[in-house]
């Protein structure tokens, strides 16, 4: 379940945050369209890593009452031929 979408706090933004199961979910989501070469998942550097942490944990302590395991995941969206392929990596960092 979706809790916030562009979610933006002093440290940054966070594309998603959800609740799956017994796991608070915040997820970078990165697109990459036809041509270009790197795969979307590597744009999410350690800097940008760090960023979200921080703006997870700004979130998970605004939110007490969420007593759930924090996750980050990246999800990588391809644009191919005008078609969308998305790819989910699951606990990436």
């Amino acid at each position: 379940m979706v809790r916030e979408r562009n979610y933006r706090c002093p440290h940054g933004e966070i594309d998603l945050i959800a609740v799956e199961g017994e796991y608070l979910v915040f997820v970078e989501v990165k697109t990459r369209g036809e041509g270009q070469p790197l795969h979307p998942a590597l744009s999410v550097t350690p800097r940008k890593r760090a960023r979200v942490r921080r703006c997870g944990e700004h979130y998970w302590a605004r939110h007490p009452e969420l007593a759930l395991q924090p996750r980050f995941d990246v999800i990588s969206v391809f644009v191919e031929d005008g078609e969308e392929r998305i790819e989910h990596i699951v606990n990436a960092f």
